[in-house]
């Protein structure tokens, strides 16, 4: 099984969160196997500086072991076309019909806590979250 993280494992993670141990656990034992897109680490960075308030270099050096670990997808013209079409049928945002987008066409398993998205596997997609491995 292969996989497409989205922003809120990695955060859980990074931040020691009630589900941090279960998305480090996760990210550990399938490392190989995971892949997440390059709005995702910028998501990730924004988050960290703007609600948490973290350092530049505590954030570069959090987003640099990221993407040194892990494949980081670049979305392609077609897959923001896909996306968009997604995004207003259902109105989603822009990043989640992304990785909805991205899952589908590259027949990955979508990773995620968000409530919304996880719906989606009722749509036909493969959204997951860790505790369902």
């Amino acid at each position: 099984m292969r996989f497409v993280v989205d922003s809120d494992i990695f955060l859980h993670a990074l931040l020691h969160t009630d589900r941090g141990e279960e998305s480090r656990d996760f990210i550990d034992k399938y490392t190989k196997e995971i892949s997440t897109t390059a709005l995702n680490l910028m998501e990730i960075g924004s988050v960290l500086s703007r609600k948490y308030r973290w350092r530049k270099e505590t954030i570069d050096d959090a987003l640099e072991i990221i993407r040194k670990s892990l494949i980081i997808l670049i979305p392609t013209e077609y897959d923001m076309i896909d996306a968009m079409d997604i995004s207003l049928r259902y109105y989603l945002t822009p990043i989640d019909a992304l990785m909805l987008t991205i899952a589908k066409a590259q027949n990955l398993t979508l990773m995620t806590y968000d409530r919304e998205l996880l719906g989606y596997s009722q749509k036909g997609f493969d959204v997951k979250s860790p505790l369902e491995l």
